[in-house]
């Protein structure tokens, strides 16, 4: 089912069949609503919201619907540490201890520094706890501070710190584990270096200058009348059922809320070297520091904040996925052809929606293609006895074949 207010253009392929698939992969997970948009060479180029944002209510997903990110969210908090790191205030090789009030280390290998590259690429060896994570679950905002989280957890004293559960058993540089509290520990770091709580840093920094006016990191900021409702599937049932409209005190590594169209300005600044219009959120160099492989004999897809991932058609792409409770998302884009797809969703996640959204994001690389060649604007060549020697449409139409 698309909404009611779904993108129409009369001049587009046929997307019937690419919408019947679509419906047919969101019954398959039990997933009540995608919104889905492609961007090509800096444009929206076509977006669609298909199904509910919230089921018990009946409201229909539209493209302006806004989602929490999951872990997604963390291309904003990598994108917050290289503006620090663009300003000289950083170094990312630098010990992060420079600027921490008490010391991070490896309790097994306390004379290893943790790095910025290291959190940023998931090599610190800082690991989830996963029992300490969902205690502090709440709906609504979380109210404790993300300074008391990160010293529970990292200080040797804090209240939930755990050298066995809480650090890998190999040294830090030497090896991959996604870590989501260190993400939470660059944004702290975020807020020590640049004296700004984070989510108004990143108002300031990221999210004013690229007017992404729907996006927020706290449901105190969001319009939850909008907001597309987090779901999973009753057991016993079957049914949809609501996780509600939640929150943890480690916000900066999941709990990003926006919209494909703000997160679309955001995948086009990073496509087109960190500018989007007027605004310069990062310098090119930058952004080709923040997408290159760091530790690629032990983690050859993992840049700075971003993926890579291989395409279908033997291409590369790179993005990031997103997951939590009741969601499940992904932002790619292909460098060489310059096209970006997003797809947001508000289902469980699992390995088989991951899979459904992949091969969804596959037919749209596919749709930007028949759109851009739709598009293109026809050429009468006039027939060669009566083309004029220096007719200058058909010289035009020769050099393009070149």
């Amino acid at each position: 089912m698309r909404s009611d207010d779904a993108s129409t253009t009369t001049d587009l392929p046929d997307t019937a069949p690419l919408d019947a698939m679509i419906a047919s992969k969101l019954a398959e997970t039990r997933t009540p609503g995608l919104v889905a948009c492609i961007v090509r060479r800096g444009e929206v180029q076509w977006s669609r919201a298909y199904g509910l944002a919230d089921a018990k209510a009946g409201r229909p997903c539209s493209e302006s619907t806004p989602f929490m990110l999951g872990s997604l969210s963390q291309v904003i908090t990598a994108t917050a540490i290289m503006q620090l790191y663009e300003k000289d205030l950083i170094d990312l090789d630098d010990d992060v201890n420079e600027h921490m009030e008490f010391p991070v280390r490896h309790p097994r290998f306390a004379g290893t520094p943790i790095t910025y590259r290291m959190l940023l690429a998931h090599t610190s060896g800082i690991q989830d706890d996963s029992r300490m994570l969902e205690r502090h679950f709440v709906l609504g905002d979380s109210e404790v501070p993300l300074r008391k989280v990160i010293k529970w957890t990292l200080k040797s004293s804090g209240r939930h710190y755990d050298p066995v559960h809480g650090f890998s058993t190999w040294k830090p540089g030497t090896d991959y584990q996604f870590s989501n509290l260190g993400y939470a520990l660059l944004a702290y770091l975020v807020e020590l270096i640049s004296g700004s709580p984070f989510d108004q840093y990143c108002q300031a920094h990221i999210f004013k200058p690229l007017g992404m006016t729907g996006t927020s990191w706290r449901l105190a900021q969001a319009d939850t009348k909008t907001l597309a409702m987090p779901h999973r599937t009753c057991r016993v049932t079957g049914e949809w059922e609501a996780v509600g409209h939640y929150g943890y005190p480690d916000y900066p590594n999941h709990c990003l809320r926006t919209n494909a169209a703000d997160l679309a300005r955001f995948m086009t600044a990073m496509m087109n070297q960190g500018t989007l219009d007027d605004a310069k959120l990062l310098q090119s160099q930058t952004v080709a520091d923040m997408q290159s492989v760091c530790y690629r004999e032990f983690a050859p897809y993992q840049a700075l904040g971003w993926f890579y991932e291989d395409s279908n058609d033997g291409g590369q792409l790179v993005g990031h996925g997103g997951a939590d409770h009741g969601v499940l998302h992904r932002m790619f884009y292909r460098p060489d052809r310059e096209v970006g797809v997003i797809l947001l969703t508000n289902g469980d996640p699992s390995r088989k929606g991951l899979w459904n959204l992949v091969g969804i994001e596959s037919r749209l690389f596919e749709l930007s293609d028949a759109i851009a060649a739709a598009h293109k604007p026809a050429l009468h060549v006039v027939p060669r006895e009566e083309a004029p020697a220096e007719d200058a449409e058909v010289v035009a139409f020769k050099q393009r074949q070149r």
